[in-house]
């Protein structure tokens, strides 16, 4: 049989193709064997009844695949070799679209890995990679520039629009993708403490208003506790019924906040005595916390045994001055003194 010499050949995605190699002229240096050519046409060594091509010496059962050269060399009826990776895809030698048919992982649609200097997914694209754009979408993705969160993914990058509670940052912000309202809480759907992941007002650190919502997600609305309140006015030793009685007025100082009338009737205590005046502070809203005699825009002492403040209100403008007026009944005394919003505005 004659001996052939066939070098195989894999051509990769941008290398040059080679050409196999031409069958050598020179006479083998091993003496040829005997062949009957009516029995063994292409002295192959294998006789013409078995050999499925008996005319091509390249062609008979278990002859080496030369890759690309549209025969069956092997006579294993699976036709030319022309995906020599296996990968299910025809290399561009074959007629086929793979452009690396040695490297199992480049195929089109392979999933592309970004920086290696590979087209994995064969969409030509390679040059993406080198200006630091892998995927693609207009944005840097490594590098002191980058902006790109996900530069294997185009449909992540800063100018996406964020879908929330997917788990993905789609828009790059590093924002947690389960607090759309910006609030610094979790929705309580995805394990958080924000009851309310639309308002930004409700979340479980809030403090409760008198608003008919649950601001701070405890199951309960316009459920108010002390801390909850917005301003504070504590008794001390001079005021220890601070707030026994209120009233609501007008803002006297033009400040921008109503004023506040809180009684204290069993104040100001007669060392000598015992007996106490009482007294009325009224409160700019506006103003401080703290003692209420302290941050007093006014305060009506009243008579000694007379407990002012022991029952109050508002009453309305009743001289039209176009102030509200209070009155505070002294029950120790058996009156009730009504002050003119003209003398609280003085002060």
């Amino acid at each position: 049989m004659i001996l052939f010499w066939l070098t195989s050949l894999f051509v990769g995605c941008g290398e040059t193709e080679k050409e196999i190699p031409e069958i050598p002229e020179e006479p083998s240096t091993e003496e040829p064997r005997e062949c009957d050519q009516t029995v063994d046409a292409d002295c192959d060594g294998v006789n013409n009844e078995d050999d499925c091509e008996p005319n091509d010496g390249l062609v008979y059962p278990g002859a080496p695949e030369i890759p690309y050269d549209g025969k069956d060399n092997d006579c294993a009826g699976d036709g030319d070799l022309n995906d020599v990776d296996e990968d299910g895809f025809i290399g561009v030698n074959g007629g086929g679209d793979d452009c690396d048919d040695n490297n199992p992982e480049v195929y089109p649609g392979a999933p592309e890995i970004c920086y290696d200097n590979i087209d994995q997914d064969c969409a030509g694209d390679g040059e993406l990679e080198n200006s630091g754009d892998c995927d693609g979408d207009g944005h840097i993705g490594i590098g002191v520039d980058a902006t790109d969160c996900n530069d294997e993914d185009p449909a992540i990058n800063p100018d996406a629009e964020e879908v929330w509670y997917d788990g993905v940052d789609s828009d790059c912000d590093f924002h947690s993708d389960f607090d759309a309202d910006f609030d610094g809480e979790d929705s309580v759907d995805y394990d958080g403490t924000d009851c309310d992941d639309t308002d930004p007002l409700t979340l479980s650190s809030s403090l409760e208003i008198w608003d008919g919502v649950d601001r701070n997600c405890d199951g309960e609305a316009d459920r108010l506790i002390i801390f909850d309140s917005w301003k504070s006015y504590y008794p001390s030793e001079y005021a220890g019924t601070a707030g026994f009685s209120m009233a609501g007025l007008d803002d006297y100082n033009t400040d921008g906040y109503l004023e506040l009338a809180v009684a204290s009737p069993f104040a100001n205590v007669d060392p000598n005595t015992g007996v106490a005046t009482g007294w009325v502070t009224i409160q700019s809203t506006g103003e401080a916390d703290g003692d209420p005699y302290s941050t007093a825009h006014t305060v009506i002492i009243g008579s000694a045994g007379g407990y002012i403040g022991y029952g109050m209100d508002s009453v309305g403008d009743l001289n039209n001055d176009g102030l509200a007026e209070l009155v505070a009944g002294q029950p120790g005394l058996g009156n009730a003194l009504v002050f003119s919003g003209a003398s609280l505005q003085a002060g």
